[in-house]
């Protein structure tokens, strides 16, 4: 079985806007002027540790599209937390360990029919309706990469087809 990874999604457990919200009321009360500068800055730094790399930091799982070339097909892959993260504590230490969640049935077919468009345009449908369904509304999917490329890829070289 001969398989190429196309796409890898991240899911974080928060949005960058809510943790820079977050993250300054968590440093508001040290802006009231009981500190010098040097201690402010320090406990500014500190408290906003998080918003430093945002884009590795708070990830707690991911979305993995892969092409098999023995059986033309597309598949999708959810890597998630194994227990129910029911909220996600962005200051917190505690790790959450990502499995595949197994989602039966998120795949296609490629057909010789199919031009570039009409491919990146299911792979796009596809991974909204994964999205949708499988992904909870507290977490965020970053699809930013994905959009900016995926119509310009050039599957059938890819797949040989």
């Amino acid at each position: 079985m001969r398989i190429i990874k196309l796409f890898e999604i991240p899911v974080y457990g928060i949005t960058k806007e809510k943790l820079r919200s977050r993250v300054e009321r968590k440093i508001a009360p040290y802006k009231s002027g009981e500190f010098s500068e040097d201690i402010l800055r320090l406990l500014i730094q500190k408290a906003s540790y998080p918003m430093s790399a945002w884009d590795y930091n708070h990830i707690v799982g991911g979305i993995q599209i892969t092409y098999d070339f023995d059986q033309y097909t597309v598949f999708y892959e959810l890597f998630m937390p194994y227990e129910e993260l029911s909220k996600y504590y962005w200051d917190s230490k505690r790790r959450h360990f990502i499995t595949n969640q197994r989602i039966n049935g998120q795949h296609f077919y490629i057909t010789e029919s199919m031009d570039n468009s009409d491919i990146a345009e299911k792979i796009n449908n596809d991974l909204l309706t994964l999205i949708r369904e499988f992904i909870p509304d507290r977490f965020y999917v970053d699809l930013t990469a994905f959009k900016n490329i995926n119509d310009f890829i050039d599957y059938r070289k890819i797949m040989k087809l």
